[in-house]
């Protein structure tokens, strides 16, 4: 199916219905110059947004 500019657009069979991503985000976090971060700090934050260390000391939610 296209839309009117000619694009293809997905259809009902093609997009995938699920609550499970597979997605991996990768932050480099450095703070300003002649500071510096807590490690509880960024820790809290991390919970604050239900993030969990899980498999490989990596952040889950």
């Amino acid at each position: 199916m296209n839309d009117e500019n000619g694009n293809s657009q997905p259809t009902s069979q093609s997009v995938v219905k699920s609550k499970e991503w597979d997605v991996v985000l990768a932050w480099t976090i450095i703070a300003a110059e002649g500071s510096f971060f807590i490690g509880s700090d960024i820790a809290a934050a991390l919970d604050y947004v239900d993030l969990e260390v899980g498999e490989m000391d990596i952040f889950h939610r």
